[in-house]
């Protein structure tokens, strides 16, 4: 009888690990775009990079700071694909030469009168490459408010 328990209980223990790993969502196809948090480590330089890009290229005097990341994905190829939007907004507190190369929201705050705005971005990574990151695509609009 006591061994009749024991496998009783392993077998519904078994069938338990078997419906729970089930569940699990089957990895995304390879070359094909897929969900990633917007604090993934890997996102985070790209997300920078775009951010940058639009310090160096506006037509502007203070930093154009990030606020927040959406819609963040990626597509593994020879490198990797991410693609997201970013709210930026402008900071009285710093110039943009500040943010050439860093954007930080701490170190450059949003000015809280300042309109914010969205930017669209399609960044390549290939970090073994010099340089590591190209802007494939950035669009920029003003929000409505």
């Amino acid at each position: 009888m006591e061994h009749m328990f024991g496998f009783l209980l392993i077998c519904v223990v078994s069938a338990v690990v078997l419906t729970i790993k089930g569940t699990d969502p089957p990895p995304p196809p390879p070359g094909h775009f897929h969900p990633i948090p917007s604090n993934d480590s890997h996102l985070l330089p790209a997300i920078n990079f775009a951010a940058a890009h639009v310090n160096q290229y506006c037509n502007c005097i203070n930093c154009q700071t990030l606020v927040g990341v959406t819609n963040a994905s990626e597509q593994v190829v020879s490198g990797a694909i991410f693609v997201f939007s970013i709210n930026m907004q402008e900071s009285d507190k710093c110039k943009k030469e500040a943010c050439l190369v860093n954007v930080s929201s701490t170190d450059c705050p949003p000015d809280p009168k300042a309109k914010p705005y969205w930017c669209d971005a399609t960044v390549l990574a290939k970090p073994w490459e010099v340089p590591p990151y190209t802007l494939q695509k950035l669009s920029c609009q003003q929000e409505d408010l």
